[in-house]
């Protein structure tokens, strides 16, 4: 399960919270404060053998589940969701596609949903390489532009795989700048 613990500046607990299913490996790898003090947490689940979805979920500042949203199919292996809270009060996510073919490829992905987990937009980049998503997305605090990165997996002629580092900067409607 996902685990979200407040504190106070000592360190004090002032409330707990688990969200998920007792049968499922829940993971969250990121979590952000939203304006009305709520947090937003991003991840993912298992929805079956050998597949996973992108899960984001929206709490209210004491914890409890206000909306969550999973994205994905049945036998697609999505990356999962990196969160954040965005100036405009919306959350953008993180990720990598699956692009519906049998070697595992994904796109990178931005996906931008409004404060009650309607997609706004979701938009990929670039071409869908097994192993390749985004890690991490960031507002620029000037322009509200986003930045994210992420990995690109690349076959050698000799067989052997390696890894690129992938950065791209997007306008506030997700379009590659």
């Amino acid at each position: 399960d996902i685990f979200l613990l407040k504190t106070d500046s000592l360190g004090n607990v002032e409330w707990w919270q688990t969200y998920g299913h007792p049968t499922r490996l829940d993971y969250a790898t990121s979590v952000d404060l939203v304006e009305d003090g709520g947090y937003c947490i991003g991840g993912e689940y298992p929805q079956v053998p050998n597949s996973v979805v992108q899960w984001v979920v929206r709490t209210d500042s004491l914890g409890n589940m206000i909306w969550e949203q999973q994205r994905g199919l049945p036998l697609e292996s999505t990356f999962l969701a990196s969160v954040m809270a965005t100036a405009d009060g919306n959350i953008v996510y993180a990720a990598g596609k699956y692009s519906g073919g049998t070697d595992q490829e994904h796109w990178p992905q931005l996906v931008k949903l409004d404060t009650s987990g309607n997609e706004l937009w979701d938009k990929t980049y670039g071409e869908a390489v097994f192993g390749t998503g985004f890690f991490s997305v960031a507002e620029v605090p000037t322009s509200g532009d986003l930045i994210a990165c992420g990995q690109k997996w690349y076959q050698t002629d000799g067989g052997f795989p390696y890894r690129k580092g992938i950065l791209v900067r997007a306008n506030s409607d997700g379009d590659s700048l």
